[in-house]
């Protein structure tokens, strides 16, 4: 049987793990703008105003599927029926603390792979040269959406084993 010390260690360790693999895929899926000054003007590669959405939706596409596997998880090794406030709680901070973590992470991660280097605004570069804008996210509401999924996941469990042990 695990102790509840392992519980917490085991909870710790997923959330941890859960938010890294989150900031990798993060990493690897945003979309990028592109700058290039040519003529002493600043364009961009590419012109669509979509790529200010993108690092938020894939930000909260990517932590919608990690909070899931995280609600899952919580819900199938815990019994929140017990303390509801308290685990109800616990897991809204677990969540909180899963999306800042993956945030950060993949701050961190694009910080690496571009050498710590910011090249924006891009009215600092030489003519000819590119630059590629960094990962950030704009919209900070998207952090929310692990915390929402929680919210939906415990009442989803809570509906449905209500019917169960009442049918």
């Amino acid at each position: 049987m695990i102790t509840r010390r392992g519980r917490v260690v085991s909870a710790v360790a997923a959330i941890i793990g859960i938010a890294l693999i989150s900031a990798i895929a993060w990493v690897f899926v945003h979309p990028t703008i592109r700058a290039v000054l040519d003529n002493g003007e600043v364009t961009y590669a590419n012109d669509s105003q979509a790529w200010i959405f993108g690092n938020d939706g894939w930000f909260g596409a990517i932590t919608l599927v990690g909070g899931f596997l995280l609600s899952g998880a919580f819900l199938a090794t815990t019994r929140w029926r017990n303390l509801p406030v308290v685990a109800i709680a616990l897991g809204t901070v677990a969540m909180t603390v899963y999306a800042l973590m993956t945030w950060l992470f993949g701050m961190s991660l694009d910080d690496l792979i571009h050498h710590g280097v910011s090249p924006f605004p891009p009215e600092h570069l030489a003519a000819g040269d590119s630059a590629v804008d960094r990962l950030q996210l704009r919209a900070y509401g998207v952090m929310g959406v692990p915390v929402i999924t929680w919210t939906v996941m415990v009442t989803f469990d809570a509906i449905f084993s209500n019917r169960k042990s009442s049918g």
